[in-house]
């Protein structure tokens, strides 16, 4: 453990801020540095997660777009490491057709396995065949976002607000089709219960 600089006598460790020690978070960028990395980029739809390109999959220009993306630029800047954008070779899709299936996802990873590509930029599902054959890293979680609605404005009083919350379970149907299952359907299948339990050995509608 070390002093903290910001709070005097107190203590903090490395590994309680997610680094091994002093030094190898150092040492590990010092092994970036000046290097030019093979990295194939996979656009997801939309753009809103992992990598986008207007162009597709593997394009080779600079219109990639995405928190993936955003991320590895960062990297580069940070372990001051030049990016090749690089297309996996073409004679490998027959092989990872044969071994994965048709996705380009399963192309990148694929030739990242074999070497072809140093890294996979991109938003993927990881699986225990992709996982197998190359190590798989999380650079970001999705959040998860809850809507609600205050009515604290509308002038509504909360026993309103409660009743109008409650009927909006009778929204999705109009009334005819309420009134078909009513006296339709719950029928029908109150009959074909009857029918089907009527003297049976512990049913509710003994002979």
């Amino acid at each position: 453990s070390n002093p903290s600089t910001l709070f005097p006598g107190r203590y903090y460790s490395y590994a309680t801020c997610g680094e091994l020690d002093s030094f190898t978070h150092t040492e590990r960028l010092k092994s970036l540095k000046g290097k030019t990395f093979q990295v194939g980029y996979v656009s997801n739809t939309g753009g809103w997660k992992g990598a986008y390109n207007p162009s597709g999959s593997f394009a080779i220009n600079e219109q990639w777009t995405g928190p993936s993306v955003d991320f590895f630029r960062e990297a580069a800047l940070e372990g001051q490491f030049q990016i090749n954008i690089t297309q996996p070779p073409d004679f490998l899709r027959n092989h990872s057709q044969k071994f994965f299936g048709s996705s380009k996802f399963d192309l990148c990873v694929y030739a990242t396995s074999l070497g072809y590509l140093d890294f996979c930029v991109g938003g993927f599902f990881i699986n225990e065949k992709r996982s197998s054959v190359t190590t798989m890293y999380e650079t970001s979680n999705d959040p998860i976002y809850l809507i609600t609605f205050d009515e604290s404005g509308s002038g509504a009083t909360s026993w309103e607000a409660f009743v109008t919350a409650t009927l909006t379970i009778f929204q999705p149907f109009q009334l005819g089709a309420w009134l078909l299952i009513f006296l339709f359907v719950l029928p029908i299948l109150g009959l074909l219960m009857f029918y089907h339990e009527y003297g049976s050995p512990g049913s509710a509608f003994p002979t």
